[in-house]
C-alpha cells in the first residue's frame, strides 16, 4: 500500500494473511494461518499467543509488515489465538482457565491437525519488557543487550541447553 492510498483511505488493513477458524470457545478462537502453495517445510506447528489485551492481528499488521505472513511465506504451519472481546461472563475467568484450559486446549487442537505430538509456544505481550528499578538494575536496553545484570539468568547454560533439548524438526 502506497502512502498516497494510505492518506485516502487510513483505516488499516490489519490481519489480511489468509486463515480460517479451527476451533471456538467462550469468546476466544485459534485461527489456523493457511500453508503457502508450495507446502510446509517445518512439520512443527507453530502457537502463537498474543496478551489478553491485544488483538490478535498485532502478529499480522500489513502485507510485508507481518511476522506471521513472514513465517507462512517460510513454510511453517502457523496458528494463532483470537481471545476475542471481551464480555460480561469474562469477569469469572481466571488465569487457571486461560493458562491450562484454553492454551493448552489450542496445543492439543494445533498438534493434532499438524499430526505432530508438541508444539512450540511464542508468546507475545508488550508487558514483558523487563521494569526498570531505581536501584542498581541495568536499564531494559542493557538487559535485553546482554550488558547488564540480568544477563547471566538469560544466558546461563542451564537454560541454553533446556532450549537445546526442545528443537525439533
Amino acid at each position: 500500500m502506497s502512502a498516497v492510498d494510505w492518506l485516502r483511505d487510513p483505516r488499516a488493513r490489519v490481519g489480511k494473511t489468509p486463515c480460517d477458524a479451527v476451533h471456538r470457545e467462550n469468546g476466544w478462537q485459534l485461527l489456523h494461518y493457511r500453508r503457502r502453495a508450495e507446502g510446509l517445510a517445518y512439520a512443527t506447528p507453530i502457537v502463537m499467543v498474543p496478551s489478553l489485551i491485544n488483538r490478535h492481528y498485532v502478529l499480522d499488521l500489513l502485507p510485508g509488515k507481518s511476522l506471521v505472513e513472514w513465517l507462512v511465506a517460510r513454510g511453517h504451519d502457523v496458528f494463532v489465538i483470537d481471545w476475542g472481546t471481551p464480555e460480561g461472563e469474562d469477569r469469572f475467568r481466571d488465569f487457571d482457565d486461560i493458562a491450562d484450559r484454553y492454551i493448552g486446549r489450542s496445543l492439543r487442537v494445533a498438534t493434532k491437525i499438524a499430526g505432530c505430538e508438541q508444539a512450540p509456544i511464542l508468546g507475545y505481550c508488550p508487558g514483558g519488557t523487563p521494569p526498570r528499578s531505581p536501584r542498581r538494575s541495568p536499564s531494559p536496553s542493557r538487559a535485553c543487550s546482554g550488558r547488564g545484570r540480568a544477563r547471566g539468568a538469560w544466558t546461563s547454560t542451564r537454560s541454553s541447553k533446556r532450549a537445546a533439548t526442545c528443537r525439533g524438526s
